[in-house]
């Protein structure tokens, strides 16, 4: 089991500010909660609001079978 000293630690060696986190459903800071790594998606944008956009561009792509 992953504990949340060791989560944010893992959160920060991605390098990046933000992730959309599957177990709540939305996008946050990165080290700010203990779900798995492997439940969040790197969010490579400078604010949270362009976290958000890019999250958009990301879902509206993996939608539309672009992949």
């Amino acid at each position: 089991m992953t504990t949340q000293n060791e989560q944010v630690i893992d959160d920060v060696k991605w390098g990046v500010k933000y992730c959309y986190c599957a177990q709540h459903l939305r996008v946050h800071s990165t080290g700010w909660c203990s779900v798995s790594w492997t439940e969040k998606l790197p969010l490579f944008a400078g604010t949270l609001e362009e976290a958000f956009e890019e999250f958009k561009r990301i879902k509206r792509i993996a939608q539309s079978g672009e992949v």
